[in-house]
């Protein structure tokens, strides 16, 4: 390629210089006048011995760019990456019980129709918001009738839907309760009374008395008496009764 290009360059040069003038060695006095470039020895002329002229007017374009070569390997595995920070403390829920318990029970009418027993256990979840929700289940429950008006009595002056002492059945069921963001600090390490009733452990653990009872479902069922389902309305309300 570079004889060929500085081929071209002495043909250019015998266009512009008729005569070269060759002052070395034995053929330092002949003229010789070069009209073709076969006459040229290739390497005899360097590109330092062309002029600045002649250099430009021998600088080609560039061409066009060639296609891309084959992909290569994939490199080495980088190093790992530094550790990232750690991240905000998760939400797991702390169960607490059961704690054998007992509660009156009262109907519709606000007398107490029955005196309960029950296993109490509370599952604390604690909120993204800051507050607390507290499962407050009930297993193991039996119930004793007080006599007097039934637990979903239709007429609270009449006789009509009394409920007789000493009948025994047995009941289940679960309280949700909400405890306020910033009401109080929830303590796992906190120990609860023994028979650990609702405002008992939320006083325990939380340090407050501020709470609610947003959701409950209890059943209540007696061979030949009847079963009586006391829920609030977001678990469709009360449903039978108990005579």
């Amino acid at each position: 390629m570079r004889g060929t290009i500085l081929k071209k360059g002495i043909s250019l040069i015998a266009a512009l210089v008729a005569v070269l003038a060759v002052t070395s060695g034995a053929f330092a006095a002949n003229h010789y006048l070069i009209t073709s470039s076969k006459q040229i020895k290739a390497g005899a002329v360097a590109l330092s011995d062309l002029s600045p002229g002649a250099r430009k007017a021998l600088r080609g374009h560039n061409g066009s760019t060639g296609a891309a070569g084959p992909q290569g390997q994939a490199g080495a595995p980088g190093k790992d990456g530094a550790p990232g920070k750690d991240g905000k403390p998760g939400f797991s829920p702390t169960a607490f019980g059961p704690y054998a318990s007992d509660s009156p029970d009262s109907s519709v009418c606000g007398n107490d129709w029955a005196s309960d027993k029950m296993d109490r256990s509370y599952v604390v979840y604690p909120q993204v918001d800051g507050s607390f929700l507290v499962a407050e289940t009930f297993t193991n429950g039996t119930f004793t009738t007080v006599a007097g008006n039934s637990p979903q009595d239709s007429d609270c002056g009449s006789t009509d839907d009394d409920v007789a002492g000493g009948i025994t059945g047995k009941m289940n069921g679960y309280f949700l309760v909400k405890v306020p963001a910033a009401a109080g600090n929830f303590n796992p390490e906190a120990k609860c009374t023994d028979k650990c009733y609702t405002k008992d452990f939320v006083q325990a653990f939380f340090g407050t008395d501020s709470y609610d009872v947003p959701v409950f479902e209890l059943h209540y069922s007696a061979q030949g008496h009847g079963a009586w389902k006391n829920a609030s309305d977001n678990r469709g309300g009360n449903e039978g009764n108990i005579t």
